[in-house]
């Protein structure tokens, strides 16, 4: 089992429980979304999702419903809606400092006792610590990031829509290799590596070597920071 399924796994009983805070320790935001959008759909939740570049949008159907790009704007528009609905479900990307006790994490702590009352919850994704009040109302839990067995299927599927474009000369056990080099990366940081190899109209096996590079030069980054 991959380490994203088994995250999907604790994250859907979470969901399914109804625990009306949830923080998602992650800096994978599109990879995360894709994971709650399932679960969404397994059992019938209405998901909304918060970005700064749309407002609030529902996840399943991609419709915006409030265009207020403010995360304040989201706040009030689901604490509106959690009046007159059940079971909703608010996902913020982007939050303000919730580390301590401010005006902020205690606007977010009502809104999460308004979800408790409503069956809905209040899901955050952060590399940031919480505000120790806020947190005890809800569980939080921390996203891997892509291991192999989730790295391999990652490389294979980007690989091979363009073997029929241009010459590819990794076979099966190439592909597992390059999983096992870049696990650890984001899967993003992963997809760009390959589409770097592509951009030179060819992947050989001497590419491998380039694959090493790229991680180590985006380990190298990170370390810079």
């Amino acid at each position: 089992m991959t380490a994203l399924k088994k995250s999907k796994e604790l994250l859907r009983r979470y969901m399914t429980a109804r625990i009306p805070f949830i923080s998602l320790n992650t800096i994978e935001r599109t990879r995360v979304l894709g994971m709650i959008k399932e679960i969404a759909e397994e059992l019938s939740l209405s998901v909304f999702v918060h970005t700064l570049s749309r407002g609030v949008y529902d996840l399943q159907t991609n419709k915006v419903l409030n265009e207020d790009k403010s995360v304040y704007g989201a706040i009030d528009f689901i604490g509106e809606q959690m009046k007159h609905r059940q079971n909703l479900t608010l996902v913020l990307t982007e939050i303000p400092d919730l580390s301590v006790d401010n005006g902020d994490s205690r606007q977010l702590l009502d809104l999460v006792t308004m979800a408790d009352e409503s069956g809905g919850a209040v899901i955050v994704l952060t590399n940031n610590s919480i505000w120790n009040r806020l947190q005890r109302s809800g569980m939080t839990m921390k996203i891997d990031l892509p291991d192999e067995n989730e790295m391999y299927p990652i490389i294979k599927e980007y690989i091979d829509d363009y073997r029929k474009e241009i010459p590819i000369e990794w076979e099966d056990s190439d592909i597992r290799e390059a999983a096992s080099i870049l696990a650890g990366v984001t899967s993003i940081e992963a997809e760009n590596v390959m589409a770097a190899l592509i951009a030179k109209k060819s992947i050989t096996k001497e590419d491998m070597d380039e694959v090493r590079f790229a991680k180590d030069r985006l380990f190298a980054d990170i370390s810079g920071l």
